[in-house]
Order: structure tokens, then sequence, then C-alpha cells
């Protein structure tokens, strides 16, 4: 005992040795019963409990087009999270017949619906956040340039639309989620048809097939990647 000097310790007497470790007693405790001292079994370690800070994200349907674009997501607390993402395609073809150039800004927050919890486990919460159905709302605008040879598109134009979001975003691994969703709302949409010149190095704009379109309807789709960047939480807490 001297050599403990000012360190903590229990003791718990018995009349007989203990079959079993008891849960509430810290790790290292002495048992006392009668005949001898029986220390208990360690407590097995706790999982490492980890937190989701922000998602990172690509929309694979964009991708396909070769429509370079990606996303980030981060969750404010249990329920709500807030999402960036920007789009960038900027290409041209050497011979001026073909352009996809598209530049776009959007945000929106999410309501994540009654987060994951059962069974309370710690590989379990790591998944709360920014996992299952959600419903979110949206602001997006841009600009663009489309075209494919003469006959189709040959289009410049601006874009202002806003609108409602439905989705639901499932872990396929420990590091990686695929989200699916589907946004409607309302979008302005200034455009102007031009005709290239033989050569295609001119495009002369077309002054009877230019306007503003309003539309309402669906707007937006996404099956998105998702990895989920994760840090240590202090103490074992979310």
């Amino acid at each position: 005992m001297p050599q403990l000097r000012a360190a903590t310790w229990v003791c718990v007497w018995a009349e007989a040795p203990p079959v079993l470790p008891l849960p509430e007693l810290i790790e290292d405790t002495l048992v006392c019963f009668k005949g001898g001292i029986l220390p208990l079994k360690p407590q097995k370690p706790v999982p490492e409990a980890r937190r989701t800070i922000l998602g990172l994200k690509t929309n694979m349907l964009y991708d396909a087009v070769t429509a370079l674009n990606f996303a980030v997501e981060v969750p404010i607390n249990e329920h709500f999270s807030f999402q960036y993402e920007h789009h960038c395609p900027w290409w041209l073809t050497d011979n001026n017949r073909y352009c996809l150039q598209f530049l776009s800004f959007g945000g929106e927050f999410r309501w994540w619906f009654a987060p994951k919890t059962s069974p309370q486990t710690e590989s379990r919460k790591q998944r709360d956040a920014l996992v299952g159905h959600f419903l979110g709302l949206y602001g997006w605008g841009g600009k663009a340039d489309i075209q494919a040879g003469r006959d189709f598109g040959c289009y410049q134009f601006e874009f202002m639309s806003a609108g409602l979001t439905y989705g639901y975003s499932l872990p396929v691994s420990r590091h990686l989620n695929i989200e699916f969703s589907l946004s409607a709302g309302y979008a302005r949409v200034p455009y102007r048809h031009y005709n290239p010149t033989p050569d295609w190095e001119i495009l002369i704009r077309d002054k009877n097939d230019a306007g503003t379109l309003h539309y309402f309807g669906p707007t937006k789709a996404e099956i998105s990647l998702v990895i989920p960047i994760r840090v240590k939480t202090r103490e074992g807490r979310r």
C-alpha cells in the first residue's frame, strides 16, 4: 500500500470469488474475499468513436457526359446540413463544332429524417450523419454554351433556379456512400440561339430565336458517390 501513494483504488469485499466481472467497476479493480484477493478481468475496450464532419461528392450522371462537378456537404447537427455544389465543364473541340461550357454554383439546406441510432453502437453512430432520407431547399444558378454541330444545341443561356429536393443516402462501405436525389422547382432561363459560319470560326446570333424561358418541373437528378470525412470524437462522444 505505501507504493500506491496518492493513487485511487477500489476494494470490494465478497464472501466468495465472483463468477463474472462487475461491469460498473473500473479496470484493475481488486475484489477481496475470504481467502485471497481476485483481480477482475479487464472490460473490453470501447470501439473508437468517430464523427462525420463533411462529405465529398461527385454526381455520376454528370460525370458520364464529361461534365466535371463536385459538392461538399457539412452536417450542422443531427438533423440539418448544408451542401455547396459546383459544375465546371469547359471544353471546346479544335474544329469548334462541339462545345460544352457550363459554369454553375448552388447551395442547399437539408433536413434529415430521424437518425438511425438503433441499435446504439459506436459503429452505427458513425453513419448517423449524412445517411438516410432527407428533404432539401436549394438555390442554383449559372451560364452555359452548348453546341453539337449545326443541328443540336447552338444555344448560349443563363439560368436561375430554386426548389425542393428529396433524396436518400445509402452507406455501401465504411468509407463510401451512394446518394440518390431528385429536385423540382422553378427555373428562369434567358437564352440566345446562334448559327456558326461555314468555317466554324464565327458565331452569328439569331435574333429571331431568343427570349426567356420560365419553367416549372423537375430541375435536377443526382446519383452521387460520397466520401464521408470523419474525425475521432473526444472521450467517445459524438
